[in-house]
């Protein structure tokens, strides 16, 4: 389907340690499986007319990364709920032909197993977990203004915290460390709050390659109107993803205050002024 398969390093030397202690086969079949998981996403975002450049596959787990910006709205939930869907039905296969075929049972229930496994962990709310993704797209529906992506990356916070608690009271119990939890937990706590700057990142990508563009003199310059007192941030937001350059500013009688340019935009955020206003920064500017 287009898309480079790679093998992290440590997720090699994972699977050298795991056939020296016998748990190879298990290994394999994990990793089969995620790569499945992985190939359903990247099958429904070409679907949705979306290119997946790669799935990397990593020790706790795979990614299907989008090529470009990788801000999607379209479907964007449908290519997130395929993935734990995959592993319930085959989840469910297996319960089928443990049925059917008794004497085959003993070994579904690995399969059963790690698929069950992975379809739920999946469905956690916290990015980039797939549960994550659904909640974000939820959220921003209900939510405007971005506080849709603030309140996604908070319950992430919040679900990463509770994986390491949760890790906490099972090494209480069991007198015994998982440090398998406390990663994770911590991880998922580093990337959701690594991710209330990725659509700003995006953002500024989008402004850089229209600039480039602008310059090369194959691209019309495009003006929307705002009032003075838009945030920057949200502002910066609009030009990427409807494709305008530039933000003519007006008050609340629609009178133009002047013109406010993607560069403009870009120095005010990376100064830390994105709470500011359209009109304060072209106050600043004149």
């Amino acid at each position: 389907m287009g898309a480079d398969v790679t093998l992290a390093p440590a997720m090699v030397l994972l699977l050298a340690i795991g056939v020296l202690i016998g748990e190879g086969p298990r290994l394999v079949l994990t990793f089969f499986f995620v790569l499945c998981h992985e190939l359903c996403h990247t099958a429904a975002a070409r679907y949705y007319s979306a290119d997946v450049g790669e799935i990397a596959l990593m020790p706790f787990g795979g990614v299907a990364r989008l090529t470009g910006s990788g801000e999607l709205t379209k479907g964007e939930w449908v290519i997130a709920i395929v993935g734990p869907l995959f592993n319930f039905i085959m989840a469910g296969l297996c319960m089928g032909l443990a049925a059917a075929l008794p004497d085959y049972a003993p070994h579904l229930k690995l399969p059963f197993t790690i698929n069950m496994t992975m379809g739920l962990f999946n469905l956690l709310p916290a990015y980039p977990l797939d549960g994550g993704r659904v909640l974000r797209c939820v959220l921003r529906r209900l939510l405007k203004n971005g506080r849709g992506e603030r309140a996604a990356r908070y319950i992430g916070m919040g679900t990463g915290a509770a994986v390491m608690a949760y890790g906490i009271l099972t090494a209480a119990q069991l007198c015994a460390v998982n440090p398998m939890l406390f990663f994770v937990g911590g991880h998922m706590i580093h990337l959701a709050n690594r991710e209330g700057n990725g659509a700003m990142l995006s953002a500024f990508t989008g402004m850089e390659q229209k600039r480039r563009t602008l310059r090369r003199g194959v691209l019309e310059q495009r003006v929307l109107t705002a009032q003075s007192r838009m945030p920057i941030k949200k502002a910066a937001g609009l030009l990427h993803k409807r494709r305008f350059t530039a933000f003519c500013v007006v008050d609340d009688t629609l009178t133009p205050l002047g013109t406010v340019y993607e560069e403009a935009l870009l120095g005010a955020i990376l100064a830390g002024n994105s709470h500011k206003t359209l009109g304060e920064l072209l106050r600043n500017q004149q």
